[in-house]
């Protein structure tokens, strides 16, 4: 089965990165490059499912983030994620109904994720704006988020600024 992918030299070069770590030792892969900016990629039919699985990394833009579960080191999608809080030294966020702990600290999780559309909602807490079904006035200046999984979440006040500003921006106003 082969499979042509054009694109540019970056995502050929992370398609290329992808396959030889995921890859190596499942499937058997043949990859011949073209000047033209495409590669074109040689399956055998026995892993066509394995190399499905691994496309979906390909196409996947966000950022990954490294944590810890209660089984070990995990990697994670950005747009896996609804929320990320800050507990003391720890950093953590639950996705698919497990805790993992992040491993960097949450300035620099701010910094790296503003990209993916995360926005720092308190002192201590990070939301994935992807993720916000509609957001609500409360008491004394906050915000209400309801996000995925009908939970809900207060902008503090301090932040309700910059959040509002955000918003303004994703919609174009």
């Amino acid at each position: 089965m082969a499979i042509k992918i054009t694109g540019k030299p970056a995502f050929i070069e992370k398609t290329k990165k992808t396959l030889a770590h995921d890859a190596s030792t499942f499937i058997d892969v043949n990859i011949i490059e073209h000047a033209s900016e495409t590669i074109d990629i040689y399956v055998n039919e026995q892993t066509v499912e394995y190399y499905q699985s691994i496309s979906k990394q390909l196409f996947d833009f966000s950022t990954t983030l490294i944590g810890k579960s209660h089984r070990g080191q995990v990697s994670i999608s950005a747009n896996d994620v609804v929320l990320i809080e800050a507990f003391g030294n720890s950093v953590e966020t639950v996705v698919d109904k497990k805790v993992i702990v992040l491993e960097k600290k949450l300035y620099e999780l701010e910094e790296e994720l503003s990209k993916d559309g995360f926005i720092r909602i308190g002192k201590s807490t990070l939301i994935n704006s992807n993720k916000i079904d509609s957001v609500a006035s409360a008491y004394n200046g906050k915000l209400l988020l309801y996000v995925e999984n009908d939970q809900k979440v207060y902008v503090n006040r301090s932040y309700s600024k910059s959040f509002k500003e955000m918003l303004k921006k994703k919609r174009g106003v």
